[in-house]
């Protein structure tokens, strides 16, 4: 398993922890750092994905209901929630991550943390994101350089 989809999951286990009612989501991130820390080198890469899921969870929830179709999203399991926010925070603040490896990661997420058919309805939701952006930007979306780190 690569460092990255280590820190990952640590993320996706400590929005989990903070959804379900965990104390204050800084406190939270200060426990887990100190007593089940994600890799040290990539320690800024969880910090970061963790603050941005949680501090920009409604507008995420926003784009991601906008692309459900026939759905609610309060429909939603919550990890497959917290996977697609998890997805879009990484797809924004860190673009040297091409988004075709988010994508998989995400639908790794998925298999392992839901249930094994999640990991289309993930991907269906996401393309349909980046398929949407790409046509409000006016260009598709950037896969970005071939060996960014995973």
């Amino acid at each position: 398993m690569s460092r990255r989809r280590r820190a990952r999951e640590w993320v996706l286990r400590a929005l989990y922890a903070a959804e379900v009612g965990a104390p204050e989501p800084e406190q939270l991130l200060e426990v887990l750092l100190t007593h089940d820390p994600p890799p040290e080198c990539d320690l800024e890469f969880a910090r970061r994905l963790f603050l941005g899921a949680l501090g920009d969870a409604d507008r995420y929830d926003k784009e991601i209901a906008e692309q459900l179709e026939n759905w609610d999203l309060s429909r939603l399991a919550l990890i497959d929630l917290l996977i697609l926010r998890l997805a879009l925070v990484e797809m924004e603040c860190f673009p040297d991550v091409p988004w075709k490896v988010t994508l998989n990661e995400m639908i790794e997420l998925a298999k392992r943390y839901s249930d094994i058919r999640t990991g289309a309805f993930i991907n269906g939701v996401l393309d349909g994101i980046l398929q949407r952006r790409a046509r409000t930007a006016g260009m598709g979306p950037d896969p970005g350089p071939p060996d960014a780190p995973g």
